[in-house]
């Protein structure tokens, strides 16, 4: 109730909320208010199980809860976490002026701006334009293997049914390497304060990426932060601590 600021923290692609409620708890610790939810088709929330339409959908749904979140306590200072998907999902809502007046700061970890194996330009083109026909058509999995260093994070991912762990179909594939790309453009427009970390071992949402989205932004109060042997979850790895220690640091100073 007496909470120094607020933060809104926007999961991943195939993740959920729950998964990150260690993570709040010890903001909370540090006098941080946080908030989140499932995004539609995921966790507990209604809609196609891991299907993304458009990634406008997610920024909707976004701004709606930042809205709602900062109604509650307008003079506090409100910011935005966001892990993966979510990191996109930040990057587009602040495009928005009158979201973006409302943010103290956004962090950004591990942000899906390039993705392994993703198609070549032209290749990508055709696939869009073919992907109302074949939305449903497979293109991979995740690979929990991945996702963090800590054997047991991956295990627990595995069991968790709220987590996906099925096919990846095209439409969806093209909504996260496309929303990469547009992150990317958007970020020329974004001059919120932000963090932006990433594991120099993450073999999901690539290091090279979240430089080149760093590199874009317009903030002219913008810090990289790499974490030489952590992997893709910076809040499920035993980089955390340090992670964590990174994150309200910035925010107290903001």
């Amino acid at each position: 109730p007496k909470a120094d600021a607020t933060v809104i923290v926007f999961h991943g692609f195939g993740d959920h909320s729950a998964r990150y409620d260690k993570f709040a708890r010890t903001l909370n610790a540090d006098g941080l208010d946080v908030h989140s939810y499932d995004f539609k088709g995921h966790g507990r929330s209604g809609g196609r199980w891991c299907y993304i339409q458009d990634l406008n959908d997610l920024a909707y749904d976004a701004k709606t809860m930042i809205n709602a979140v900062k109604d509650q306590n307008p003079s506090r200072p409100l910011f935005l976490i966001g892990h993966s998907l979510g990191s996109l999902v930040i990057a587009n809502v602040l495009a928005s002026k009158k979201i973006a007046e409302k943010v103290s700061g956004a962090i950004l970890m591990s942000p899906t701006i390039e993705v392994a194996g993703a198609p070549s330009e032209p290749a990508l083109s055709a696939l869009v334009a073919a992907s109302p026909i074949l939305s449903k058509v497979p293109t991979g999995t995740i690979d929990a293997e991945k996702v963090s260093a800590d054997p047991d994070v991956v295990a627990a991912l595995i069991a968790d049914p709220f987590a996906y762990h099925r096919t990846i179909g095209l439409r969806t594939s093209l909504q996260l390497v496309r929303g990469g790309q547009i992150a990317r453009k958007l970020a020329r427009d974004i001059k919120t304060p932000a963090l932006v970390l990433y594991g120099a071992n993450d073999q999901l949402s690539l290091p090279s990426g979240s430089k080149a989205f760093y590199e874009e932004l317009k903030s002219d109060d913008k810090t990289l932060v790499e974490f030489p042997d952590a992997s893709h979850e910076l809040f499920n790895d035993p980089a955390t601590p340090e992670v964590i220690a990174t994150i309200t640091s910035w925010i107290q100073e903001h």
